[in-house]
C-alpha cells in the first residue's frame, strides 16, 4: 500500500497543493524583502537629506549681514562648471549666514565634496564648507528657476508675495548679491556684497 501510495489521486493533489503553497510561500517572502528593502532605502535617503541638511557653523554677527527673515537660493546642479560651484562654496563659508541655501532638482550623490571641500590652506576644522541644502522640483516651480545657476532673493519666504528678485548665470554671490542691491536698495544686500567679495 505505502509502495503504491504515489499513485494515488489523493497523494498527488495533496503533492500539488504543497507545491502551490511553496510558490505562494515563496512570492510572499520576496514581496516582504522587497517591501523591506524600499523602506530601508527610504530611510537611508531621509538619513542623507537630513545630514546634509546639517546648521552652517556659527559665525560671529554672520546675520547682520542678511536679514534674519530673508533667504537667498543658489539654484545648482552637476552641469554648472565646478569653478563656479566652488566660488559659491567659498562664498557661503565667508558669509556664514543661515539665510543660504543650496538647491539641487535631484540628490546629489558623491558630488556635494566636490566643491564643498575647502583648498588645504589656511583650512580649520574638517575642511569642508557646511551648506544648507534643499533637492527638490516644488521650490524651482515657486521661484519659474528653469536653468542653473542660478540666484533667488526672497526678503520674506514665509508670504505669497511675489517680491523676490531671480537672477541667472551669477558666477559668485558677490555678482549676484550686487544686482540685488541695485534693484532694491536694500543695505543688508550691500554689505553681504562688500564681504564676500574680500576673498576674490
Amino acid at each position: 500500500m505505502v509502495n503504491g501510495i504515489e499513485k494515488s489521486p489523493y497523494f498527488q493533489r495533496a503533492e500539488q497543493a504543497v507545491k502551490r503553497n511553496e510558490k505562494t510561500l515563496h512570492r510572499k517572502v520576496q514581496q516582504k524583502i522587497e517591501e523591506k528593502r524600499v523602506t530601508v532605502s527610504a530611510i537611508n535617503e531621509q538619513i542623507k537629506n537630513e545630514l546634509i541638511q546639517a546648521a552652517a557653523p556659527e559665525t560671529e554677527n554672520a546675520d547682520a549681514h542678511v536679514d534674519t527673515t530673508s533667504r537667498i537660493y543658489i539654484f545648482v546642479s552637476r552641469s554648472v562648471p565646478l569653478a563656479v560651484l566652488k566660488s559659491f562654496a567659498a562664498d557661503i563659508d565667508t558669509l556664514g549666514s543661515n539665510t543660504l541655501r543650496l538647491v539641487f532638482r535631484a540628490f546629489p550623490k558623491n558630488f556635494l565634496h566636490t566643491f564643498l571641500q575647502k583648498e588645504q590652506a589656511g583650512t580649520k576644522g574638517d575642511g569642508v564648507v557646511r551648506a544648507k541644502i534643499i533637492v527638490g522640483e516644488k521650490i524651482f516651480n515657486r521661484y519659474h528657476v528653469d536653468r542653473v545657476p542660478a540666484v533667488v532673493f526672497d526678503p520674506d519666504p514665509m508670504t505669497s508675495h511675489d517680491d523676490w528678485l531671480l537672477v541667472y548665470g551669477a558666477d559668485s554671490l558677490h555678482q549676484a548679491l550686487t544686482l540685488f542691491y541695485r534693484e532694491s536698495g536694500r543695505h543688508e544686500l550691500k554689505m553681504a556684497a562688500n564681504r564676500v567679495v574680500k576673498i576674490e
